[in-house]
């Protein structure tokens, strides 16, 4: 073991065993009590999901290593770790925590101490960390070399595919093959994939296009997955894809991602990008100011998304105008979906809740909902109102205390009112709470209904809206107290009866605002305050 004890830390953080011949070498190795996003100690501090140490090992003459590396460290170095989830070695290179030979291990406790083997490392050294694995079954995929093309480039059905894109958690050698299902507005595919900049192992599309303020293109497409020896389906039981770089030109435009029946994401805590959820897919809209490259640590402009039991998945990629119309030349707009790198969030936040809806049963509420994550969750607070302010108990539902799994709620309420909003209060073990979405069941009016919180704002704001009519497309405009529409936004039909959107105030002045949203034949308007 290297170190020795007694020793400052109590334990050997570190044991080396080889696992060929090998000639004598000198190594040493550092533990700092932190883990931050660049490696050193000048980087921001990673608080979430991670062992918090980082072991800085080195050699006297680099290379020949086959070594075998047991770290150790106290328990209470653990922040947010699921140790039911198989740990995932970080090494610390090129700018980023990525995955050496993707080793990922179960961990070891022993009283107040815990370790780790990860087997037959043979690349570099220094810096090295440990995070949470995200489950022996992930799946890494690397979109790398020429596809292959089936059909007329960047039309709706061509397809692309890559013979060989990693293997599944059973060694299947996987083949991917990305079809163009639909083009929105004026979407334009100027290549499929882009290995000149950026992540190589990403797959990374060039997708231009135009619109009037308010307006959007995009392209929607279709990833499955194959055995490439037998061109079956292949169905994996878990994997991430991770939109990286969603940001805007510096004017009008704001790219998006949208994720189609996702299991759970990640976003930053202090994260610049808005989420909108409708029936089921997950659209993350990038700010209008523009970062540099495509970098997995510029983490505020990044989602992380897990799909589980899955051969496919639907993606959108595109952008959106927003304060005045907006266009982008050949080959600007480069998105980057990577299968592979560790995005070294400083502090996540888990979207627990997957989705919340009301349904009329006869002359009652049905309201369900579903969770990813649970920690410490004790129990759900069922709320009703009559006007989305005031809110009053109507129900309980234990919640299931520590949980990675999905989980599905219901709960009915029988004597419903004409017009109802519901919402969940979740509240934790030690008495913390945080409150769901709103979502309406209505039973007589006939007018849209609109609910916006947290109101008053100080920025960030979720807007929600029931009674759609579902052939109509749904305008959605802030109106400041001139009568200038300040912000604008258009959404098409998908045939549900509710609409949940995110905005951001912040870059607007202090006062009050009207939300004016109009659907089909009605139009109806919302006061807001920002403070």
């Amino acid at each position: 073991p290297i170190g020795h004890s007694p020793h400052s830390l109590g334990y050997a953080p570190l044991e080396m065993a080889f696992n060929n011949t090998h000639t004598t070498d000198n190594y040493s190795v550092r533990v700092d009590s932190f883990i931050t996003n660049n490696g050193t100690k000048s980087g921001s501090l990673i608080t979430s999901k991670i062992v918090n140490c980082t072991w800085h090992i080195s050699e006297d003459n680099t290379g020949g290593s086959n070594i075998n590396f047991t770290y150790y460290w106290a328990n209470y170095k653990i922040r947010n770790i699921n140790l039911n989830k198989a740990l995932q070695l970080l090494h610390y290179t090129s700018s980023k925590w990525d995955r050496p030979a993707w080793k990922l291990n179960t961990v070891k406790t022993n009283g107040s101490m815990s370790n780790v083997t990860f087997y037959k490392y043979t690349g570099t050294f220094s810096p090295f960390g440990i995070g949470e694995g995200d489950g022996s079954e992930l799946t890494y995929l690397k979109f790398t070399g020429t596809p292959t093309v089936n059909g007329t480039p960047g039309e709706i059905g061509t397809k692309y595919t890559w013979s060989d894109v990693g293997k599944a958690s059973d060694s299947t050698t996987l083949k991917a093959v990305i079809e163009i299902m639909s083009k929105t507005g004026n979407a334009v595919l100027e290549n499929i994939d882009d290995t000149t900049t950026g992540s190589l192992e990403a797959w990374q599309p060039v997708i231009n296009g135009s619109a009037t303020d308010g307006q959007c293109w995009g392209i929607e497409f279709r990833v499955k997955f194959y055995n490439a020896a037998t061109n079956a389906t292949k169905t994996l039981t878990s994997f991430k894809a991770q939109g990286i770089d969603i940001d805007g030109n510096g004017g009008f435009l704001r790219e998006y991602n949208r994720f189609d029946k996702l299991s759970e994401y990640f976003l930053e805590s202090n994260t610049y990008l808005t989420t909108t959820v409708n029936s089921g897919n997950y659209t993350f809209t990038g700010p209008t100011t523009t970062v540099a490259g495509i970098d997995i640590t510029e983490t505020q402009y990044n989602v992380s998304c897990t799909y589980t039991n899955t051969d496919s998945f639907n993606i959108v990629l595109g952008g959106c105008c927003d304060g005045g119309n907006c266009a982008t030349s050949a080959y600007q707009r480069l998105h980057s979906i990577n299968f592979l790198d560790v995005v070294p969030y400083i502090n996540p936040v888990p979207v627990e809740m997957i989705y919340f809806n009301a349904q009329i049963q006869d002359n009652a509420s049905l309201l369900k909902w579903a969770t990813a994550t649970e920690i410490n969750n004790s129990h759900f607070e069922v709320q009703r109102s009559t006007d989305g302010k005031n809110w009053q108990v109507i129900g309980k539902v234990e919640g299931n205390g520590n949980s990675s799994k999905i989980i599905k709620y219901e709960f009915t309420d029988h004597d419903p009112l004409p017009l109802n909003y519901y919402r969940l209060k979740q509240i934790d073990y030690d008495g913390k709470f945080e409150y769901s979405q709103t979502t309406i069941a209505d039973f007589g009016s006939k007018k849209i209904a609109i609910n916006a919180f947290p109101n008053p704002t100080e920025g960030k704001l979720t807007i929600s809206i029931g009674r759609i009519y579902v052939d109509e497309d749904i305008k959605i405009e802030i109106i400041d107290l001139k009568g200038n529409v300040i912000k604008s936004l258009t959404f098409e039909p998908d045939g549900s009866l509710n609409l949940i959107t995110d905005v951001d105030l912040s870059p607007y002045v202090k006062g009050l605002y009207i939300i004016q949203v109009s659907n089909g034949p009605d139009k109806q308007t919302y006061k807001i305050n920002k403070i």
